[in-house]
């Protein structure tokens, strides 16, 4: 066994990891090479400080001091803002279900409006069951190799598009360049 072929084996040598044959070649040459001996016992040495300090840090607690914070957390007097957050969505979803309500109440409230709002009403229920399709064009601010692993107010946009066909089976397909 030559130098390059023992120091390639030397943490497998140390972690007990090689087949007999190779654990007595390896223990041959670093008899007989002081170099390779040398750097052997190095990782030897490494390997005992990091045993060492793994067994001290196993007895290092942080769970309780965690749940403390999670506690203190908790107990917070939350604001305006922290539940504007909180229940964006709701919020959201309310103030679409109101303009809503609103345009239906002008709608039906308008004199010569009511017959035409069912039309419409029927026209989009109809285009809505004929519906076999979806695709989105949108713009990402990422860079187009990074198949949306980084998404970065920094970078340029880039355009992606998103297709959801419905029939005869779902599946879905996006593009980017």
């Amino acid at each position: 066994m030559n130098c390059a072929e023992c120091r390639d084996k030397l943490v497998a040598c140390a972690e007990d990891l090689l087949d007999r044959e190779e654990l007595l070649e390896c223990r041959a040459h670093l008899e007989n090479c002081a170099e390779c001996s040398v750097e052997y016992r190095a990782i030897t040495g490494l390997q005992q400080k990091l045993v060492t300090r793994g067994r001290a840090s196993a007895k290092v607690a942080i769970a309780s001091s965690v749940m403390r914070r999670v506690l203190q957390e908790q107990t917070q007097k939350e604001t305006i803002m922290s539940r504007i957050v909180r229940y964006r969505w709701g919020f959201g979803l309310s103030a679409a279900a109101a303009a809503a309500a609103i345009a239906l109440f002008i709608v039906m409230t308008s004199p010569n409006a009511h017959a035409k709002a069912v039309e419409v009403l029927a026209k989009g229920a109809q285009a809505v069951a004929r519906l076999t399709s979806i695709h989105l064009r949108g713009q990402l601010r990422t860079f187009p190799q990074d198949n949306f692993a980084s998404i970065n107010p920094g970078t340029p946009f880039c355009t992606i598009e998103l297709w959801k066909h419905l029939q005869p089976e779902l599946k879905w397909r996006i593009e980017k360049p």
